[in-house]
């Protein structure tokens, strides 16, 4: 799945108007938003005829390499795979944050919500599962993933602007 303000630059340009603001942050967001819009309607329609989907947000762990192996020219950038196919098993869904650390009104809570019963639920969860079974709850899930380091990731944001994108954006470098 990927972003994509390459096809606007095109139309842009044989119409002889500016292409200035397809490099900028808002425009770039937009393609995101509309990459995962449409990745979630596919999902959505292969889940009424029965085939399941796998959300892979790893392409993301060697950008570079899947803009050369896809040929994508500047303005695009690969966002998500998408895996469809028809499910060896059936397995339990995963159960939902609440909707009470989901869902506010007027305002963003200050305090967070107590996950106590929701991380219980997904440490079962975990636990019951046949392919990758874990013994951590959400939380510790959560907390451990934001302790990791970057790694492949680490240079984003400066592979996406080599993509023509976030052009607008300054470093806190570059800005001093």
């Amino acid at each position: 799945m990927i972003a994509d303000q390459q096809r606007n630059q095109q139309l842009a340009l044989a119409e002889h108007e500016p292409d200035k603001l397809l490099h900028s942050t808002d425009k770039f967001l937009a393609a995101v938003f509309d990459t995962v819009l449409v990745t979630q309607s596919l999902v959505v329609a292969a889940e009424s005829i029965g085939i399941g989907s796998v959300i892979l947000g790893s392409v993301l762990n060697d950008a570079q390499q899947m803009i050369q192996l896809l040929e994508l020219p500047p303005l695009t950038f690969p966002l998500l795979g998408l895996a469809l196919g028809y499910p060896e098993q059936d397995p339990s869904e995963k159960p939902r944050l609440p909707e009470r650390a989901v869902h506010f009104t007027n305002h963003y809570p200050r305090k967070p919500v107590a996950l106590t019963d929701y991380n219980q639920q997904v440490q079962a969860y975990y636990q019951n599962r046949r392919q990758t079974p874990r013994t951590t709850n959400y939380q510790q899930h959560i907390a451990q993933s934001i302790g990791q380091e970057l790694g492949n990731r680490a240079d984003l944001a400066a592979i996406i602007q080599a993509q023509g994108f976030l052009l607008d954006f300054k470093t806190d470098r570059e800005a001093h």
